[in-house]
């Protein structure tokens, strides 16, 4: 599922360059506006559907709405962002994962090339929404690369299976000491 900002278009023609979609799939159904869908009057079914969304030019309470209801229908919901507009949801997902670097090299995009006193606010403005984000985050995607999460989910499958294993070991090892010792 990919929900954006973007224009619907553009967005459309991102998801098939990237393979979300095939060249030649109908995708009438599968893409929508933010605004058509908080319109909708079944948009669970619209969830509900098999195959890749698009949402494009979605505003926070659109991202905020999809995670709910994704969340509400028992879906475990992973929510990427870079920017104010996606710290709410971020904050609603079971897990939110902000964007690294983007956020720090607009920073020091402003710092080291300054063209003007009005550049370098706006800059500034921008290096602090990608703080809220990664504040409203509860993982940040260091190097911006999406392939980091599937490693991150297993790392922390393999450190919960290990502690698992870890505390059956040690209640093995105290019940059968504390049986010794009776």
């Amino acid at each position: 599922m990919v929900i954006t900002g973007d224009n619907k278009e553009t967005a459309e023609a991102i998801c098939r360059d990237i393979a979300v979609f095939s060249p030649d799939e109908d995708i009438h159904l599968k893409s929508l506006t933010g605004k058509e869908f908080m319109s909708s009057n079944d948009k669970k079914a619209i969830l509900r559907q098999n195959g890749a969304l698009l949402f494009s030019r979605a505003e926070p309470g659109h991202k905020q709405e999809i995670v709910r209801l994704l969340k509400e229908d028992g879906e475990v919901v992973a929510m990427t962002g870079d920017g104010v507009n996606d710290a709410p949801a971020l904050k609603m997902a079971d897990i939110g994962i902000a964007m690294g670097i983007a956020g720090t090299e607009v920073f020091m995009g402003a710092v080291c090339h300054i063209s003007s006193l009005l550049q370098l606010s706006f800059s500034i403005l921008e290096y602090f929404f990608f703080q809220v984000a990664k504040e409203a985050s509860d993982m940040v995607l260091a190097d911006d690369n999406f392939s980091t999460i599937v490693a991150a989910v297993g790392e922390g499958r393999s450190i919960y299976n290990n502690m698992k294993a870890f505390i059956r070991s040690y209640f093995f090892l105290l019940f059968t000491h504390s049986s010794y010792l009776s």
